[in-house]
């Protein structure tokens, strides 16, 4: 029920009264017996401010230590939801190694801890609340012949 789960994070996350609000997502990507639909959870997260990081995992089925590989379909529900919040997936492809996992988390709180916050102030709007897209892009210059191209990791819109 990875929809449904996602919906109740989403929305426990909102009432938090934290500044920050992200959560970590750590499935296959393969729903199964979700009340939820996609769409209901895309537009969810969409309505949101939390950022959602997934781990997309292997998994062992007990059978002679068989490893499923990685569904390409629930990597793409991952990749989708994610970039539409501003997080990302990371695989995994030992989920047996603890290193493994310290890995991944390790990297999440890296990111989680040199992110900048950018505030938008739109006008308000009468009416009915309308999607609208957001690109950031970001570069550092160095010397005058030199500059580097920054990864600029946002949302893609919001809803005024």
């Amino acid at each position: 029920s990875m929809y449904d789960a996602l919906r109740s994070g989403v929305e426990k996350m909102n009432k938090s009264r934290n500044s920050k609000h992200v959560l970590i997502l750590i499935s296959d990507g393969a729903d199964n017996n979700s009340k939820t639909s996609f769409k209901e959870v895309r537009d969810v997260l969409k309505g949101s401010d939390v950022v959602l990081y997934s781990v997309g995992l292997n998994y062992m089925t007990g059978i002679a230590d068989v490893v499923v590989p990685f569904n390409e379909e629930g990597g793409g529900i991952l990749s989708e939801l994610t970039s539409l919040s501003g997080g990302r997936v990371l695989f995994m492809n030992d989920t047996q190694a603890p290193k493994a996992f310290d890995e991944v988390f390790e990297l999440i709180a890296f990111e989680l801890r040199s992110q900048y916050q950018l505030a938008i102030a739109p006008e308000p709007t009468s009416g009915k609340s309308k999607w609208h897209k957001l690109k950031v892009t970001a570069g550092r210059s160095g010397t005058k012949s030199d500059s580097e191209e920054l990864i600029a990791r946002t949302r893609q819109g919001y809803y005024r």
